[in-house]
């Protein structure tokens, strides 16, 4: 006989940076973004997005966000998608990030988060009120808001981005990146804003996922060390289903 539905699976991942103190509404600006997408955006989120909001989002006491590069390793078909949207529009609407870009080596899953994040804000009216122009050309999708905040899909050929000081850049499929062209020339557009952040978000690698290996291996290295490079990897997550 079935029960009823239930969830499987860990909220914190196998492989983690600790935080350099406790992690509370003053030391973490992800209980922020959890408030923007469950009260905002009305967006339950799992508990292990939830958790990795919080210690991803970790701030120094200048206010600056302690990790520069985070790395985020989870299964396909746990909410990555969902929960780089959300990332994506807290930075715009609560942490007035000026500029964002999002990369992927398949230009098909860069424009899946880019519409995603545009449908939760058109579901949302207040939201909604401060969309600015939106262009829809495949390749060259850009969203505006009346702030002034901007959230563009780059391209992933060399010199994609720069020229353009970025507040955050979001690279999915990072397993893909089989060589450190796109990295490279996207990553150090964050260099110049003091609150720049590059996410880089995978399922597992294989021998060929160089630029997300190098970033494993570094991360394995400096993980009790207390630097700006953060690696949140998950064996797998929260499965829903019933169970006999």
């Amino acid at each position: 006989m079935a029960t009823a539905s239930k969830r499987y699976g860990s909220e914190t991942p196998r492989l983690w940076t600790k935080p350099l103190r406790e992690l509370t509404r003053e030391t973490s600006l992800g209980f922020e973004a959890i408030d923007f997408a469950e009260n905002i955006l009305g967006v339950r989120l799992m508990p292990w997005q939830r958790w990795f909001l919080i210690h991803a989002l970790e701030i120094l006491p200048n206010g600056k966000f302690r990790f520069r590069t985070v790395i985020l390793t989870v299964a396909r078909q746990n909410g990555k998608s969902t929960l780089a949207s959300i990332l994506i529009l807290y930075r715009m609407y609560v942490d007035r990030a000026q500029l964002i870009i999002g990369a992927a080596q398949n230009l098909d899953t860069a424009e899946e988060t880019w519409q995603g994040a545009l449908d939760m804000i058109e579901s949302v009216p207040e939201l909604d009120a401060l969309k600015g122009a939106v262009s829809r050309a495949k390749g060259k999708r850009e969203l505006a808001l009346k702030t002034g905040s901007r959230y563009r899909i780059a391209s992933t050929k060399r010199g994609a981005g720069r020229g353009f000081p970025c507040d955050m850049v979001l690279m999915d499929e990072l397993r893909e990146h089989t060589d450190w062209l796109v990295w490279r020339s996207l990553a150090n557009t964050t260099m110049a804003r003091p609150r720049g952040m590059t996410v880089g978000v995978s399922n597992a690698g294989d021998a060929f996922s160089i630029v997300l290996a190098h970033w494993r291996n570094k991360a394995i290295e400096e993980v009790d060390q207390g630097k700006t490079l953060g690696i949140f990897e998950y064996d797998w997550v929260w499965n829903i289903g019933d169970r006999t």
